[in-house]
């Protein structure tokens, strides 16, 4: 018996380079069709753009809306918000601007959301595997 799969558009808040933390969300993001049969992703963020060193400020800003735009959801990792504070407060603007809703991804190594974050996202939720799925499919 075929069951649907519901097929999410995730944007995760980048700054251009495939780091650790994104690795990490993108293993739990992968390990969620495991306990959700159902469930299933696109990953919308394109962190190695072929050539965006050589983008104008101007033109990253616009390929990383585009990337926001094709998504149903924006996750923004508390661990990436030092390193990528531009890039993640960019984020929260586009999806604002977008109407997408903003899932903030707290790790155990922060103790503190920035302000910012917390105060627009549309959630905050700890990076267990299942806290992360669940919000992802009640805000989408």
């Amino acid at each position: 018996m075929a069951t649907d799969v519901n097929i999410y558009n995730i944007f995760i808040g980048h700054n251009w380079e495939h780091n650790e933390h994104i690795h990490k969300i993108t293993e739990q993001l992968d390990r969620m069709n495991d306990i959700d049969r159902q469930f299933d992703y696109l990953n919308q963020a394109d962190y190695k753009k072929p050539g965006y060193e050589k983008l104008s400020p101007e033109d990253l800003r616009i390929a990383y809306r585009e990337q926001i735009e094709n998504s149903d959801v924006v996750l923004l990792l508390t661990d990436m918000f030092e390193d990528a504070e531009e890039w993640m407060e960019y984020a929260l603007d586009c999806a604002k601007d977008l109407d997408i809703p903003v899932l903030v991804i707290r790790s155990f190594n922060n103790k503190q959301v920035p302000a910012r974050l917390a105060e627009n996202a549309d959630d905050v939720v700890f990076y267990f595997t299942e806290e992360v799925m669940k919000a992802i499919k009640s805000y989408v």
